[in-house]
């Protein structure tokens, strides 16, 4: 366990008990640079907070979680679905995968997520969709 020529050169070997060498080999001497306590009394609190950073991740707080996007997104499309008449008269389908409203005869409202520049590595919830385009008019006739 402990190195042999240490304890020999201090004399534990040859004249004590090798249980009361250890103590005196583990108990800090003035002055002395290097002994066993004092190097894991050093290194335990790095490995402590090593093991604290490992052991109990924090949840990012800055990215929305999928089911809070996909509500915000999912109201933004119900939102337009009603303050559009003939969208709402002539409703068909949606597609949440391509983001799209199907209504009246071959009709597609398209959405898409608004350009925000952000930079490099930035972690946060999706840029909010909004209309892109639309395959009919939008009014009633």
């Amino acid at each position: 366990m402990l190195n042999n020529r240490k304890m020999e050169a201090s004399g534990c070997l040859r004249n004590q008990e090798k249980f009361i060498c250890l103590l005196r080999f583990l108990t800090p001497v003035a002055g002395a640079k290097h002994n066993i306590r004092s190097y894991f009394e050093g290194n335990m609190r790095k490995i402590a907070v090593i093991l604290f950073i490992v052991l109990f991740p924090l949840k990012s707080l800055a990215a929305l979680p999928p089911e809070y996007q996909n509500e915000k997104d999912f109201d933004v499309i119900i939102e337009f679905i009603k303050s559009h008449e003939k969208v709402i008269s002539t409703f068909k389908s949606i597609d949440f995968k391509k983001f799209i409203v199907y209504f009246d005869d071959d009709c597609e409202a398209i959405f898409g997520r608004k350009v925000i520049q952000r930079p490099s590595g930035w972690v946060g919830p999706a840029a909010p969709l909004e209309l892109k385009s639309t395959t009919c008019n939008l009014e009633s006739q």
